[in-house]
């Protein structure tokens, strides 16, 4: 038998050849998102989103607040994806037991695949839980079109974050029933 190469010999063998090739496919691309400890997103922060920085800089003060959660999106056993959500008001935006969501990213190979939207889907069941209505974030230009489609709304004006670039306050208005 030649690496890589699979020889079957009936009809039934190349079905269940195929249909394990498709579960494999399925388990490779099937994102789990769960609750990590903030140290276990200081790297891909630093790679992912702020490839200028080191790793003990990218550790915000809300990271150990007994609020604060962390969530991380695994492909098999691989971390494909992070975002932290802190227990923090805006000035002009009105909810109940408001959080910030802060350093959301996906791993290069898994943009634009959905990690974001599970780990956002998680982090609402999860803040519903906590009785909290509003989320809001400072948005990168760039990810408008994803919170957009995940119904947060734009509130002032576009600002410039030095070393990052443009972004724009963005909020989603939670139900708690």
């Amino acid at each position: 038998m030649v690496e890589g190469v699979c020889f079957v010999e009936t009809k039934k063998e190349a079905f269940l050849f195929l249909h394990l090739s498709y579960i494999q496919e399925m388990r490779q691309n099937f994102i789990e998102v769960k609750e990590i400890t903030y140290k276990e997103t200081l790297s891909p922060r630093r790679q992912w989103l702020r490839p200028f920085l080191t790793e003990s800089q990218c550790v915000y003060p809300g990271d150990l607040h007994p609020d604060s959660f962390h969530l991380g999106a695994f492909s098999g056993d691989k971390l494909v994806g992070i975002a932290s959500f802190f227990k923090e008001g805006h000035e002009a935006l009105q909810g109940q037991n408001p959080f910030r969501l802060r350093q959301m990213a996906s791993a290069p190979s898994f943009r634009n695949k959905g990690v974001g939207r599970q780990l956002i889907l998680v982090a609402k069941k999860m803040l519903k839980e906590r009785q909290s209505t509003l989320l809001w974030c400072h948005a990168r230009q760039e990810a408008f079109g994803f919170y957009e489609k995940m119904g947060f709304l734009y509130y002032g004006p576009l600002f410039h974050v030095p070393q990052i670039g443009p972004h724009k306050i963005m909020y989603l208005l939670l139900k708690t029933s």
